[in-house]
């Protein structure tokens, strides 16, 4: 199976304003789950960008997040984007090749997915 998206756009964030976590859901549909070790690596969408997320695994029992399902999820970037006022973001140093989550290696995708997220309303493969 084969998985493409195009680069995912830069949203601005506002460092001044209250928003509401429930402002902050957007719906994703979920394309692809794989798995390395102990995390889960799920592939979304949500218009024509493409994101990279990872949620360890749980053994919980609960309702699970099913491929070609819409979900509505807050991500937050697991990839530092400035460190002592540099940009260190893997567009500007192509060398950074993904990031250590728990002690698993997660890699980017350099054609698509330059960023890896976790979903805060989720854990394992389970809506919270």
């Amino acid at each position: 199976m084969a998985f493409s998206c195009r680069p995912q756009k830069q949203v601005s964030e506002s460092k001044n304003k209250d928003i509401s976590p429930a402002g902050l859901c957007d719906k994703y549909k979920v394309v692809r789950i794989d798995s390395i070790k102990n995390v889960f690596v799920i592939y979304a969408r949500k218009d024509s960008s493409c994101y990279k997320i990872v949620s360890l695994k749980d053994t919980l029992p609960c309702t699970r997040i099913k491929v070609g399902e819409d979900y509505p999820l807050v991500l937050m970037s697991r990839v530092p984007k400035e460190f002592r006022g540099e940009n260190i973001s893997p567009s500007v140093i192509p060398h950074i090749t993904g990031i250590d989550f728990y002690g698993v290696s997660i890699p980017f995708e350099r054609d698509s997915i330059n960023d890896i997220f976790v979903a805060t309303i989720s854990r394992g493969l389970c809506m919270q």
